[in-house]
């Protein structure tokens, strides 16, 4: 089982194909704002591995929180992975558990693919399930994003240090991390 990747993007979202070392792999990845979709970046990927048949196929994902959402969209009945990653693209995590929460139906059948029975059935069986990830996650979340980049330990310690992660999530968080560092220099 592969679990996570770490590679230089030679093609973007939505199926993304990472360079690592001379192997190339295709990776299905929810297609919005938070994923690089420029060519020579490094990212590493959260990976869940499906297989159908002969067929092997790898869904990578940006933060553990959205491989986590991922894992229990699949879990509601009538609800696979293309359809995961479909509300996935449509509806950031941090929103979806607002919506699902708030019992809002509504929003979720205007994606794609999502009529209003299938977006009741996400509400009912998901309710209570999906949770904001803590402070303590999302520090880690954003240390390692940030240790990836070329930034020391020491450095990361130090910038995390001066950062609030109540009611944020890793995106916010790291995006405000990298402008202290920008500010600094």
């Amino acid at each position: 089982m592969i679990g996570r990747l770490k590679g230089r993007i030679v093609k973007g979202p939505p199926n993304m194909l990472l360079e690592i070392g001379k192997v190339y792999i295709e990776i299905s990845t929810p297609f919005y704002q938070n994923l690089p979709r420029e060519v020579s970046l490094y990212t590493v990927l959260r990976c869940y591995q499906t297989r159908n048949g002969m067929e092997f196929r790898l869904y990578g994902f940006l933060t553990e929180e959205e491989k986590k959402a991922f894992l229990k969209l699949i879990e509601v009945k009538d609800i696979g992975p293309s359809k995961a990653l479909n509300i996935l693209s449509t509806i950031p995590v941090n929103e979806l558990i607002k919506v699902v929460e708030g019992g809002d139906y509504e929003k979720l059948s205007q994606v794609p693919g999502i009529g209003k029975k299938t977006a009741m059935r996400i509400v009912g069986e998901l309710s209570g399930k999906l949770f904001p990830t803590t402070g303590s996650f999302i520090r880690e979340e954003v240390k390692e994003a940030l240790i990836s980049l070329g930034y020391t330990q020491k450095e990361v310690d130090m910038i995390l240090n001066k950062l609030s992660f109540e009611g944020k999530d890793a995106e916010e968080v790291l995006r405000e991390a990298l402008k202290l560092i920008y500010e600094g220099s």
